[in-house]
């Protein structure tokens, strides 16, 4: 078999991996092969922005999601993006709380607590509009 990063990196018309595909079925044998011979596939973002780890996590594959989260060479500006977007579009009712705790234990203190004051602004903005009227 030819683990060459070129046909690891391949794209589809979608701009999704294999890893795409792998995280979203929750393979993991799949994903530690992939992410062994390309450890920066975890990067790729597809048309709508999402990694292979918005797949896993959106379909609830725990495994896959520890697996990814645990890749180290996740970057930070995507790690911030994934979790904004489960902390704010009501976590819950779209992920497992076990995933969202996941997410959780580990993100960066200095991401939550940038997610927390940008919530608790955006709330204190409406409130101060309404009490305007």
């Amino acid at each position: 078999m030819n683990h060459s990063s070129d046909v690891i990196n391949l794209l589809n018309q979608n701009k999704c991996t294999a890893l795409h595909y792998a995280a979203l079925h929750g393979n993991i044998g799949s994903i530690k092969l992939l992410l062994k011979y390309n450890s920066k596939i975890s990067n790729l973002q597809d048309i709508c922005g999402n990694t292979a780890l918005h797949y896993a996590a959106a379909r609830c594959h725990i495994d896959s999601v520890k697996l990814l989260l645990n890749h180290n060479n996740l970057e930070i500006e995507l790690q911030d993006y994934l979790y904004i977007d489960i902390i704010n579009n009501n976590a819950l009712n779209t992920y497992e709380k076990e995933v969202v705790e996941l997410f959780i234990t580990h993100a960066v203190k200095d991401t939550l607590v940038k997610i927390l004051t940008q919530k608790l602004l955006h709330r204190i903005q409406i409130l101060y509009k309404i009490h305007q009227i």
